[in-house]
């Protein structure tokens, strides 16, 4: 993600700079003293160029949602997953308790259950709605009685990705 942020601060596309750059950061790892030299960089400048990277992988983000109107499914989707990512990546503790496996794949950061809550939220959503559709028209006397029990399934579904936002919410603020 980092490189989108880069990319987007430098407008350099260029595959052979960007294969200098990381060669040169492997010999920065691999050579201490030429390590040692770029870490003597002040930290108000390391930071500075941090934020203005990560800002610009923000925006990008954002542009992509919003290429396309946000429909009240998709501005569920994105708020949830906004919700639950930024909920775990504040409060590390949440999954304290959880098996290490648990701990491994999402205790990083909240981009990984950021992106599975969109993704299991998309396709829940989406089958929902092609189940109903392949059940109108199996049966066109049944779509109004199928899209009002389809419009309940969805609200529980927003209901409880709803939940899950507050309650991270609620971790991080507690905490």
């Amino acid at each position: 993600s980092q490189n989108v942020g880069l990319v987007t601060m430098t407008k350099v596309v260029n595959r052979f700079a960007l294969s200098i750059g990381a060669i040169f950061l492997v010999l920065c790892g691999l050579i201490p003293k030429l390590g040692a030299l770029v870490s003597i960089m002040p930290q108000s400048v390391l930071g500075g160029a941090a934020v203005m990277m990560f800002s610009s992988i923000v925006i990008s983000g954002i542009q992509l949602i919003t290429k396309e109107p946000l429909t009240g499914r998709n501005l569920s989707i994105v708020s949830v997953a906004l919700g639950v990512g930024y909920g775990m990546g504040a409060n590390t503790g949440i999954l304290a308790q959880a098996p290490e496996a648990i701990r491994l794949i999402f205790g990083g950061s909240g981009i990984v259950p950021a992106a599975v809550v969109a993704i299991a939220a998309a396709f829940g959503i989406s089958k929902l709605a092609q189940s109903t559709m392949e059940a109108s028209a199996r049966q066109p006397e049944i779509a109004g009685g199928l899209r009002t029990t389809a419009i309940i399934i969805g609200a529980l579904i927003e209901g409880v990705c709803l939940f899950a936002v507050i309650v991270c919410l609620l971790a991080v603020l507690l905490n």
